[in-house]
């Protein structure tokens, strides 16, 4: 998991708002990406905060496991091998939102 696969995962999902990093906090062997998306403008976020706008937070580990963290969708974890796998798990979970904005 590198840099260059979170920018790919970014550019699959093609969400108004994305973000996301390598974290190696469990070391650089067990690296995990850790991603951020909103359906919503950053400029449209009431008081700025992401919190308030249709968002989502997603982490996949070196299990190949992608969780849902937080946010208002719905998603069960899911075993994803690569990246497209990845998007098109994270384009599904963004298309079935809990509620409205």
């Amino acid at each position: 998991m590198n840099d260059q696969a979170v920018q790919s995962i970014l550019s699959l999902v093609n969400a108004p708002h994305a973000s996301g990093y390598v974290s190696r906090l469990g070391g650089k062997d067990r690296a995990s990406i850790l991603l951020t998306f909103s359906l919503d403008a950053r400029n449209e976020w009431k008081y700025g905060i992401l919190e308030n706008s249709r968002y989502a937070k997603f982490h996949w580990d070196t299990n190949q496991k992608l969780s849902l963290i937080t946010g208002k969708f719905k998603m069960r974890k899911r075993l994803c091998k690569d990246i497209e796998a990845v998007a098109l798990t994270i384009r599904k979970a963004l298309s079935n939102p809990k509620g409205d904005k």
